[in-house]
């Protein structure tokens, strides 16, 4: 990295963003002028690839700030530990005298901007509800219950930064809570700003009351809608609109944003997200007062005695992932030689132009190996890898039937955990996909249930393939990419048919972009019988996307880990439109983590 500066107090400056390393955030007021830069080799760095980033809260109007960015070894950029220090004009804000320490993200993923980023809620019909998180992409809460942070920053906790008290026989029309504690945290990114909840709160009887229709952003009457007030420093006052809100009625799983009322009670919580962005007489962060304001719908719905209070949302795209692991491919360069660890228990790069020997074959549809193929990686670097190259065909819903049986262990045992780990290309028309479907994963069927509307049966097997949502409608942010998904079988399913857990974590890591090389990797972990202590985790080019650690996959030892099983398959029943081609490379089935291919 190349560094200018240090700058003088009231130069123009531009630095990159700790909440997205592609960007360049630039302080209003002053005209661009770079003083770092990222060797890229003509790309663009992967945040996904970033270990630590650090940026010292307040950056923004304030003196004497430390940008820090620690990276690992990655392929397009080196390891190395770089600090910009800038001396930044005070803006509208004083400097500080003690400045706040180090907010630090501790995973492969940085926070979402104060705008709320790429992949916030959005109040579509097909948005936000009580079931989805994006109903679009099929993504459920983390845990499949709505998320919030409290005060505290405690998951799901009962400290609201805020709280209103309605009363029915004195009705207020309007409604303010005080925010300014979570627009600064926006602000200086020790928080994502996906947005915030408005909740009832049980009452000293653990009674849950509070209920009240208001005005959404869609009502007729412009001034009714909601709104952000923030005050600056100079006394002057800005009011945002919201850019989503809706209330997540759980009495259905329908998306309720596009509605003119937002009905807040036991059974409805509300939902808003305000671009912070969007602000022009002073940063967020130097902000004196902030309130969240509701005007009460009296034409509609009833007021019931209660609180509410003021929570922030926490998405499926910010949650808590483990740190990235160093895997067992990080010592074998593009995996020459990893066969001989004694903890693969399969490889197969395709170098041989034909199949390895140990396949188990059922239905290759055409499949055949191909010479390496020259695509950019997750990294923006071409890499040529040799592949297995499948396609549904038009009309059709297989396209390849493949597996490798892993060895029974001592005593003929069956193996109780194992990773899984390929590099995928799919091309432009998996983006078109016309419904959902299966891609390769882990499975113990045995032939008997655990795909095909079989069923789950713990005596008798289980199944947890990869898979794919279908196409993304092109009013959605990450149109033209591929969501992928988990397909399970798995003691809690509903119905004859499997799981579909779509890979929320990450940032919207396990969104993909076609013609690319990405690494994927599934890992299994068998539960105890009779227990729900399964695991289930995957990961996109190495960042963590799922995490399921209460699965029940079976009820009895002698069901394990059958095989990975490399299935293509489109549907549901509905058939391909158009030949829909993958290419599958750099096969390791391992008892450990593997992690993407070293350079």
């Amino acid at each position: 990295m190349r560094v200018m500066g240090p700058a003088a107090r009231g130069s123009p400056f531009t630095i990159w963003s700790h909440a997205g390393l592609a960007q360049l955030v630039e302080h209003p007021p002053c005209k661009r002028k770079v003083f770092g830069s990222i060797p890229k080799a003509g790309t663009t760095p992967d945040l996904r690839h970033a270990g630590v980033v650090k940026v010292q809260r307040g950056f923004m109007g304030f003196s004497d700030v430390a940008v820090t960015h620690r990276f690992s070894t990655a392929p397009g950029f080196t390891a190395q530990v770089v600090t910009v220090a800038l001396a930044l004009a005070a803006a509208t804000a004083p400097a500080r005298a003690n400045p706040p320490a180090l907010a630090s993200v501790t995973s492969a993923t940085a926070p979402t901007s104060a705008s709320g980023g790429a992949f916030a809620f959005r109040d579509a019909a097909d948005g936000v509800s009580c079931a989805f998180f994006d109903g679009a992409l099929g993504l459920h809460w983390p845990d499949a219950a709505i998320s919030w942070a409290d005060a505290g920053g405690r998951l799901r906790g009962g400290r609201p930064y805020d709280v209103q008290t309605l009363e029915a026989r004195q009705p207020p029309n309007v409604l303010r809570w005080n925010v300014l504690p979570l627009v600064h945290a926006w602000a200086s990114g020790a928080a994502d700003n996906e947005g915030l909840v408005v909740a009832p709160l049980p009452d000293k009887n653990n009674k849950v009351g509070g209920g009240a229709d208001f005005h959404s952003r869609e009502a007729a009457d412009v001034g009714l809608r909601p709104s952000l007030r923030v005050q600056h420093p100079s006394g002057a006052v800005e009011f945002l609109s919201p850019q989503a809100d809706a209330h997540l009625d759980c009495s259905t799983a329908a998306g309720l944003g596009t509605r003119e009322v937002l009905h807040i009670g036991p059974s409805s919580l509300g939902v808003l997200r305000f671009d912070l962005g969007r602000l022009r007489k002073g940063p967020a962060l130097a902000a004196v007062a902030a309130e969240l304001i509701l005007v009460r719908n009296a034409a509609v719905g009833v007021w019931s005695d209660g609180a509410l209070g003021v929570f922030r949302l926490k998405g499926p795209w910010s949650q808590p992932m483990p740190a990235p692991e160093r895997g067992l491919a990080a010592t074998y360069s593009r995996d020459q030689g990893i066969e001989a660890h004694p903890a693969v228990l399969w490889a197969d790069n395709f170098s041989s132009a034909r199949l390895k020997p140990g396949w188990n074959v059922a239905q290759l549809v055409g499949a055949r190996v191909m010479p390496p193929l020259a695509v950019p990686d997750a990294g923006n670097q071409i890499l040529a890898l040799a592949s297995l190259q499948a396609t549904v065909p038009r009309q059709e819903n297989l396209g390849l039937d493949l597996r490798f049986d892993l060895p029974l262990g001592p005593n003929r045992q069956p193996v109780q955990e194992a990773y899984l780990r390929y590099y995928l290309r799919v091309g432009p028309e998996w983006t078109q996909a016309p419904d959902s479907g299966k891609f390769p994963g882990l499975a113990g069927t045995y032939n008997k249930v655990g795909w095909g509307g079989r069923g789950w049966n713990g005596q008798l097997g289980w199944s947890a393939r990869g898979a794919f949502t279908k196409s993304v409608p092109p009013s959605h942010p990450a149109h033209g990419r591929l969501a992928l998904a988990s397909y399970v079988y798995h003691s809690k399913i509903t119905s004859a048919y499997g799981d579909m857990m779509v890979w929320g974590g990450g940032q919207g890591a396990g969104l993909i972009k076609p013609n690319r090389w990405v690494s994927v990797e599934q890992h299994v972990r068998l539960n105890t019988p009779g227990k729900e202590d399964g695991v289930l985790r995957a990961w996109v080019d190495g960042v963590p996307v799922l995490v399921r650690n209460n699965l029940r996959f079976r009820d009895t030892l002698q069901v394990g880990i059958e095989n990975a099983w490399f299935d293509l398959y489109m549907g549901g029943q509905q058939p391909a439109v158009q030949d829909m081609t993958i290419n599958i490379a750099q096969v390791v089935v391992a008892t450990r983590y593997i992690g993407p291919m070293a350079p």
